[in-house]
């Protein structure tokens, strides 16, 4: 069993009888455990109306609403105790990212930490969410390179490790004056895969051209110069004649020339923990 401040957070089987939560007895705890959050009287009443919900929430399968209500209980205290209730709820709600996140933090935390029986029921629950999860221990050069996960870039906790759901996805990474790369994986659960991962800096003379073709194009072109300083000459013309016709009229009335000018072509699993939360 484990007790948690403002309420208590009790592994027992789904047949356990429900027992509310007594407030007398949660001040008391307070004081002799020393939570400095909740030294005042209005913040041990809105823990513990908070922790109460949850397990209600819980007890009733509305996990979306019990996860809700254990982060503003932990926004107001945190401890390994309201980390290990978010991570019960996440992995029941199939949420296996979040739920191995929260449950590594409950183990890691030394608030309220978890002992005995309580600790060893948690790391197995980790255990479980890790089948559902890939991790992919990453190795990257330079160690400026941002990660993106399916379009999107992807916030890493840990820099050394990236923790992805089952499934397809593409990584792209990305760093400045370096070459992107991508990587598609595939992830069944379980995995976990190094990958080692070296940039390649751009090219400089990508890089120059990049810099400097807009000023290039900007440039007049000598030789159109050239050409206009030469006299014009129907026989220098870019346009092709396409055919002189010639009538006569009579005898002194002359010549009429026709000409026709043509122009270039246009081209245009899981989710269940088996456990029930409850008061004392």
């Amino acid at each position: 069993m484990s007790e948690l401040c403002g309420g208590a957070i009790v592994l027992a089987s789904k047949k356990g009888r429900d027992r509310r939560f007594d407030r007398l007895r949660l001040w008391s705890l307070c004081a002799v455990l020393c939570v400095p959050e909740l030294c005042a009287a209005e913040d041990v009443e809105a823990y513990g109306t908070l922790i109460d919900e949850a397990l209600v929430e819980y007890r009733e399968g509305h996990f979306s609403e019990a996860r809700a209500l254990f982060w503003r209980a932990h926004s107001l205290a945190p401890s390994a105790r309201t980390l290990r209730g978010i991570g019960m709820a996440e992995f029941e709600l199939r949420s296996y990212v979040a739920a191995v996140r929260s449950l590594e933090g409950a183990l890691a935390s030394e608030v309220r930490a978890l002992e005995g029986a309580l600790r060893s029921e948690t790391e197995a629950l980790l255990a479980r969410a890790f089948q559902f999860v890939g991790l992919i221990e990453l190795h990257l050069e330079p160690g400026s390179t941002v990660v993106w996960v399916d379009g999107a870039e992807r916030a890493r906790e840990d820099p050394a490790r990236l923790l992805l759901s089952a499934g397809t996805h593409v990584l792209e990474f990305r760093a400045q004056g370096f070459e992107p790369q991508q990587r598609k994986v595939d992830l069944h659960g379980g995995e976990r895969e190094p990958l080692v991962l070296k940039l390649k800096p751009q090219a400089a003379d990508a890089v120059a051209t990049a810099l400097h073709a807009p000023n290039a194009a900007l440039q007049p072109s000598a030789a159109p110069s050239a050409a206009r300083d030469q006299p014009d000459r129907w026989y220098s013309s870019p346009w092709l004649w396409a055919g002189v016709g010639v009538l006569v009229v009579g005898a002194g009335v002359g010549v009429g020339l026709a000409v026709a000018q043509g122009g270039a072509d246009a081209r245009y699993y899981g989710g269940d923990t088996n456990t029930l939360l409850s008061g004392p």
